[in-house]
């Protein structure tokens, strides 16, 4: 037996960490406790279905419950399944040729599905990932790969794996799913805290939660889970002209920096919407004393370089890649002005961390010189007064999200933006060439002026003519659902719709 060998029940000897039997048993057992993802069906149907020509790939950030998914698939398994079923524990020292040996010996013996657990812990993974597909896969075992760096799947996905892969994505968790995990049936909560699936250990952003023990959680989140990873994933492999720009900032050591320095600018952009909404309130002094101090920072909007540090086109590949990671995604928008700017505004998939980040950039902004001299309570009446307001833009952002990965081929979402104002969601359906509008409101109140911009003559004139017939006015809000006698406006709760999603595209049916 070599040295690195380690013998299973069965009597066979492993180089890599392989489980089976009664240790497997006893490693699953403990998945019971936890309510099962949604993502559990769709791995489920990978195992039990007839195609030999692709692994399964769990594909998320660090936290997003890919460990648990796969001990409640082996948990679920038939006596007979699970017999025949092996989990990996991958290594830092392993390498693919020792996992090759260690699969042949599983096949040859019988085993048929195999879970492989931080596979991206291998530096030659990315590189040499076909072996999965290719060969075992190709021959009945079913294979399932995992692993905490999500980036280097993405990599090897683009070359190695390709169409061989099917790829179930862990990082997004809907309010649905949320709400269902944790018990908790509040968008507000959903907001501070939401986003990972690990309900019973809450984040930050408590009222009671001390500030800077809740910018260290979000820094070190960021630190492990996105830098790290794509540090970690760019150092083990792939092709040189996947984004080489990237590598040169790896190879420097400043990628770190570079992709904190991407956030903030972007955190930056999402907080001065908010404040420039705010701009008529009582605190408006305030307010454009906080946006002037915005306007002076080096990764401020505007001329010159757009993220501090980071070259233009760094900037982008490093968006493309988080992108890619499924932590950010591109705000759908349309417009009914053909001279308009396109709009370059990004939705967080995790909205707890936006909520973090522009939480403490915000106690930032009001800690600075300028206000050394403001009243202590006025200031604080100014953070939550913005921070409710950010809570309600991050309303819009979720519910515009969801309905986007929830809509099907015939149907379009976005935000339609006039030159003045917008309706927060439009709700397109091709095949009946015909719209619904909609206002999102983080409010409990039913007012006129939540709904007026429905029926703005001009905006209705221009969407229709571009959309259709509008169908159906909504509000959106955190109250009961309503229907306006005297008008045709329809107040739906919005915990409800985001909990309907996956069964309605459309509400005319409601």
């Amino acid at each position: 037996m070599s040295r690195t060998a380690k013998q299973s029940e069965s009597g066979m000897t492993f180089e890599t960490d392989v489980i089976t039997g009664e240790a497997l048993a006893a490693m699953v057992r403990d998945a019971r406790v936890s309510e099962p993802r949604d993502a559990l069906a769709r791995l489920e149907s990978f195992l039990y279905d007839a195609g030999r020509d692709r692994v399964c790939v769990l594909y998320g950030l660090l936290g997003t419950g890919k460990k648990t998914l796969m001990r409640q698939a082996l948990d679920r398994m038939t006596p007979e399944d699970f017999r025949r079923a092996a989990y990996v524990k991958v290594r830092r020292t392993d390498t693919m040729v020792a996992m090759e040996r260690d699969l042949k010996k599983l096949f040859d013996t019988g085993f048929r599905f195999v879970f492989v657990d931080e596979v991206t812990r291998m530096t030659d993974f990315i590189d040499s990932a076909s072996l999965f597909s290719d060969v075992y896969a190709a021959m009945g075992m079913k294979i399932v790969l995992a692993g905490t760096d999500s980036f280097g799947f993405e990599l090897a996905l683009r070359q190695e794996l390709y169409d061989r892969a099917q790829v179930i994505p862990t990082t997004f968790v809907p309010y649905r799913e949320w709400s269902r995990l944790s018990g908790v049936d509040d968008v507000d909560e959903y907001i501070r805290r939401g986003g990972l699936p690990e309900i019973g250990k809450p984040r930050f952003a408590a009222k009671d939660e001390p500030h800077g023990k809740a910018v260290e959680f979000v820094d070190r989140y960021l630190d492990e889970a996105v830098c790290a990873n794509i540090g970690r994933s760019l150092s083990s492999g792939g092709e040189s002209w996947l984004f080489p720009h990237l590598r040169s900032l790896c190879w420097t050591g400043v990628l770190p920096a570079a992709v904190r320095s991407v956030l903030e600018n972007l955190n930056l952009r999402f907080l001065c919407s908010v404040l420039k909404a705010l701009r008529n309130t009582k605190f408006s002094d305030l307010v454009e004393a906080i946006l002037r101090q915005c306007s002076e920072r080096p990764d401020a909007l505007g001329g010159g370089s757009e993220y501090s540090g980071v070259e233009v086109v760094q900037s982008r590949e490093i968006r493309d890649v988080l992108i890619s990671m499924d932590l950010i995604a591109e705000r759908p928008v349309e417009t009914t002005d053909p001279k308009a700017e396109p709009s370059d505004e990004i939705l967080c998939t995790q909205p707890w961390l936006r909520y973090g980040q522009v939480r403490a950039l915000l106690r930032s902004l009001l800690s600075a010189k300028p206000f050394d001299d403001a009243n202590e309570e006025e200031k604080d009446r100014v953070f939550e007064t913005i921070l409710d307001a950010v809570r309600g833009r991050l309303l819009k952002d979720v519910v515009l999200l969801e309905s986007l990965k929830a809509a099907d081929s015939n149907h379009s979402v976005f935000r339609l933006e006039f030159e003045a104002g917008a309706f927060d969601m439009v709700i397109y359906d091709r095949k009946e060439n015909a719209c619904e509008v909609f206002e999102i409101a983080n409010t409990r109140e039913r007012t006129a002026e939540v709904y007026r911009a429905l029926f703005d003559p001009e905006k209705c004139r221009r969407t229709e003519a571009r959309f259709g017939p509008i169908c159906g006015r909504y509000v959106l809000y955190r109250g009961d659902d309503f229907d306006l006698p005297e008008t045709d406006v329809r107040y739906r709760n919005v915990e409800n719709f985001l909990k309907t999603l996956p069964t309605n595209k459309s509400l005319r049916s409601v």
